[in-house]
């Protein structure tokens, strides 16, 4: 769904995608591969806020996209949690 450049070089600077990721989804995989390509690392925050009750536990929403990226062979990603605020 995203225009691919051809033959351009990787950003060097790292992107990052923040969000709850309850549940982790297509559009956000889409997200997450788009900036693989175009950026020599990316980095996955899962922000965690005390005061909602999720279905799923941070660290399973980690596991779940870490699994996804890897089965999508997007290598260059990073998966964190965070509770702190994220900007």
């Amino acid at each position: 769904p995203f225009p691919q450049r051809d033959g351009a070089a990787r950003d060097a600077r790292p992107a990052c995608i923040a969000g709850s990721f309850n549940p982790p989804h297509n559009g956000h995989l889409g997200l997450v591969r788009h900036l693989s390509l175009r950026h020599s690392a990316v980095v996955v925050v899962i922000g965690h806020n005390a005061a909602k009750a999720y279905a799923v536990s941070p660290l399973e929403r980690q596991a779940l996209v870490r699994q996804a990226c890897a089965e999508l062979q997007i290598e260059n990603v990073r998966v964190e949690c965070s509770d702190d605020y994220i900007w």
